[in-house]
């Protein structure tokens, strides 16, 4: 009976660490949908300056948005592991030219209070980012 609550309890943990890690890639995907959002709203308003000698930056990056980088780089050392929370702040300041208005900006600081949140729920369960 002991076996059958501890096999009971291990899958509702991993249940759960389950749906955080749903969770937080969702929030991964509302944030990139968010930036690709107004970068297309800015490349569709000025698309006859992209590719120009006078493009501005800001349209080279909103360009950069939609391309996938691969880095071929290989570390010398061990990585330091980043949360997901870091990753995604890292991400959102390369991007802040993007949200620049009120309606954009609430929506960042709500999915990061969502992260915040689903972390702190991560870490009291057992799990982590």
């Amino acid at each position: 009976e002991k076996a059958l609550l501890e096999i009971c309890g291990w899958l509702v943990i991993r249940g759960i660490e389950s749906e955080q890690v749903q969770s937080l890639l969702l929030a991964q995907q509302n944030l990139g949908n968010l930036w690709r959002k107004k970068a297309l709203a800015a490349l569709e308003d000025a698309h006859a300056q992209v590719g120009n000698t006078g493009c501005p930056q800001k349209l080279k990056l909103c360009v950069d948005i939609f391309r996938d980088r691969l880095n071929f780089n290989i570390a010398s050392g061990v990585p330091n592991p980043k949360s997901h929370l870091e990753r995604l702040e890292e991400a959102a300041k390369a991007n802040h030219f993007l949200i620049e208005d009120g309606a954009s900006q609430a929506a960042v600081r709500k999915v990061f209070q969502a992260l915040k949140d689903i972390e702190g729920t991560a870490s009291s369960v057992g799990g982590g980012g």
